[in-house]
């Protein structure tokens, strides 16, 4: 019976750690999409005349920023 319960209140405190590891991952996963938007959108302000998105070496970081803020969008169903 002892053990029973030691092994319980083990498990939950190894449980609760998790949980908090799975919120500051998610915390961590959110900051580094709303950066990302931001820089997307502050790309596109600057842009107004589509000279970075079509210059080939501008351009293609423009894209990759967008892509990692699609892949994000897709991850977080928005």
């Amino acid at each position: 019976m002892v053990v029973s319960i030691y092994v319980n209140v083990n498990l939950f405190r190894k449980n609760d750690k998790l949980d908090e590891a799975n919120e500051e991952a998610n915390d961590w996963l959110m900051s580094y999409y709303k950066s990302l938007s931001e820089i997307l959108f502050n790309i596109k302000e600057l842009d107004s005349k589509n000279m970075f998105e079509s210059d080939d070496e501008v351009g293609s970081i423009y894209d990759m920023i967008s892509s990692e803020i699609k892949k994000l969008e897709n991850m977080f169903g928005k």
